[in-house]
């Protein structure tokens, strides 16, 4: 139901694409993409308005609580920062580890 990552790194002159076939998956298939790191944001953003770029692990936090109920899934993909992971992880939500 949500995904948490960070854009991709080293993808070359594949990036744009990739990220915007990401964003356009997640507007899809989620109710919530967050994505914690601000290169190629708006190529995953597209003209969704459910993926949001938010790096403070607070905010992300809040943003879930807003927009998730209890029950639906989150998944973390990539590396995120640390300080972000330990907050979702304290929340006890439903964390899906690929």
């Amino acid at each position: 139901k949500a995904v948490i990552m960070p854009c991709l790194i080293e993808l070359g002159r594949a990036s744009a694409s990739v990220h915007k076939n990401i964003g356009e998956k997640i507007d899809k298939d989620c109710q919530l993409g967050i994505i914690t790191t601000k290169e190629f944001f708006e190529q995953v953003k597209g003209d969704s308005n459910k993926i949001f770029s938010l790096s403070d692990p607070d905010e992300i936090l809040r943003k879930i609580e807003s927009t998730l109920s209890k029950g639906d899934s989150i998944l973390i993909e990539g590396r995120i920062n640390k300080e972000i992971a330990s907050k979702i992880y304290e929340a006890n939500l439903n964390i899906i580890k690929p």
